[in-house]
């Protein structure tokens, strides 16, 4: 299964990047192709949850994590009227990342290199949310408190995932890839909605985007496995 698994992963590691490509250039029919890569990471998780018969909380929360996924892509389709929507979701589905790495690691489980982390990332995001609320003018100024709130939970999605990894002591720290992937994803993505859009900004966001989904399902897969 594990040989199934990674040649689908090759699949829709490609579909992403064709999504990616086709919603950053091809805008008509960018509403039917930028949920597929979510659809088919959600489909391939639940075909492998059935086929284990694994089904455990910590699975239950990453198929929650990616179909809330699935439905905030769905939603910034639309962003114009449902900007906050697609934020809901996918702040639901950073908090269920965050419970299922919490059910893999002992509640009370620290160390000097996670205190580090935790440190570092509070200074990052931090200096992040202080230059964008400086930058973010007029209208935009409603979304600072989901915004706020937002960061402190992608924040709190990548210290967990850097948690996991070090009590598991995986030699590629797949969680800490993705939940750094996402991190730089909605920073790109809050960047150009609210300051200033850039050439490049799609493209950043929906591959970091994909990417970071697509490691966080394949390491979850490795753990069911």
């Amino acid at each position: 299964m594990e040989g199934i698994n990674f040649v689908f992963f090759v699949v829709i590691s490609i579909i992403s990047l064709v999504s990616a490509f086709i919603t950053c250039r091809i805008r008509k029919i960018h509403v039917f192709v930028k949920p597929i890569p979510l659809f088919s990471l959600s489909l391939l998780f639940l075909v492998n949850i059935l086929i284990f018969k694994n089904l455990s909380f910590f699975n239950f929360c990453i198929l929650g994590g990616l179909i809330l996924g699935m439905a905030g892509d769905t939603f910034l389709l639309f962003m114009d009227k449902y900007f906050l929507h697609g934020l809901l979701a996918f702040l639901f589905g950073h908090i269920c990342y965050i419970v299922a790495f919490l059910t893999k690691t002992p509640f009370a489980y620290m160390s000097t290199t996670i205190f580090i982390f935790i440190i570092v990332i509070i200074l990052i995001a931090g200096t992040y949310v202080f230059i964008l609320f400086k930058k973010i003018t007029g209208e935009n100024k409603k979304y600072m408190i989901p915004i706020f709130f937002y960061v402190i939970v992608i924040s709190s999605m990548v210290i967990c995932g850097i948690r996991i990894e070090l009590f598991l002591g995986s030699l590629l720290p797949v969680f800490i890839i993705g939940s750094l992937l996402f991190f730089l994803s909605d920073a790109v993505l809050a960047w150009v909605t609210f300051v200033h859009a850039y050439s490049w900004g799609d493209p950043i966001v929906l591959s970091t985007y994909y990417f970071a989904q697509i490691a966080i399902t394949y390491q979850a897969l490795f753990l069911m496995a």
